[in-house]
């Protein structure tokens, strides 16, 4: 049987875990290590780790920090990968995954080199966008840290060129990300999927929904066609037991298939 899963964000910034709000603010959260071995221990089914850092390169401080964490969860690395010799290096120290966003876009043929070492089922492309008021969807665009995210009118980016390109690269799955929603549980926009879901369905790429997720959101999205998992992540920085109540309550609907509680990765 094919399980929806729940995943665990490590957001991380200048060596260390936080909590980030918007992709504008963030919040000191520990050492990563300790962020990543916790997730490992609640049983999440997988867990992303993103650099929010938009350094030019893959930071050594995480790669040291990754290369002494023994984790039986599968684990996916965003941030700075900009080569096929960062890929390398992520997936030397336990990466079995790697996130782009900016690479999909600046870089296509890079995607394609690197999908012909590692597979395209190794790659998930990130999809950050902002949602307005009257429920328009466009990508985002990184802005100075505090500024409202999305404002930027110096890079506007059309959302549906964005999804062409994802479906016309190798990869295996999209990280939707909602920007406005991200760090404030409940935030997550109902317009979102049925603006976004069904061009990714047209080209065949299964999403992953972040930004802002609650217990009646996620079983939502995870009885949807075409979604196979909801990631969460400053609520696993302040509530142990966040994943396994998550668990319990999309295990309530009959068109969400996820693992028991109490399942371990081995």
């Amino acid at each position: 049987m094919t399980f929806e899963r729940l995943i665990g964000m490590v957001a991380v910034r200048d060596g260390r875990a936080v909590k980030s709000y918007g992709y504008a603010r963030w919040q000191p959260a520990g050492g990563i290590r300790s962020a990543l071995l916790n997730l490992d221990r609640w049983g999440v089914d997988e867990i992303v780790l993103v650099d929010v850092s938009r350094r030019p390169d893959v930071d050594p401080r995480v790669l040291a920090e990754l290369g002494r964490t023994r984790l039986t969860t599968p684990l996916t690395y965003g941030g700075g990968i900009r080569t096929l010799a960062d890929v390398r290096a992520v997936l030397a120290v336990g990466a079995d995954r790697i996130l782009t966003e900016s690479l999909m876009w600046s870089a296509p043929a890079e995607i394609v080199r690197i999908a012909e070492v590692i597979g395209g089922q190794a790659i998930v492309a990130s999809l950050p966008v902002v949602v307005a008021e009257d429920g328009d969807v466009s990508v985002w665009s990184p802005t100075a840290p505090g500024k409202d995210p999305g404002t930027d009118p110096v890079r506007p980016r059309a959302v549906d060129s964005w999804v062409e390109r994802i479906g016309s690269l190798p990869c295996e799955e999209v990280l939707v990300i909602d920007v406005r929603a991200e760090g404030h549980r409940g935030g997550f926009s109902a317009a979102l999927p049925d603006r976004i879901g069904p061009g990714l369905q047209h080209f065949g790429r299964p999403i992953i929904w972040f930004g802002g997720i609650d217990h009646a959101a996620a079983r939502s999205l995870l009885a949807r066609e075409g979604t196979t998992g909801v990631a969460v992540g400053n609520v696993l920085h302040e509530e142990e037991l966040a994943i396994a109540r998550l668990r319990a309550a999309v295990a309530t609907s009959d068109a969400v298939r996820v693992r028991p509680v109490g399942f371990r990765h081995g």
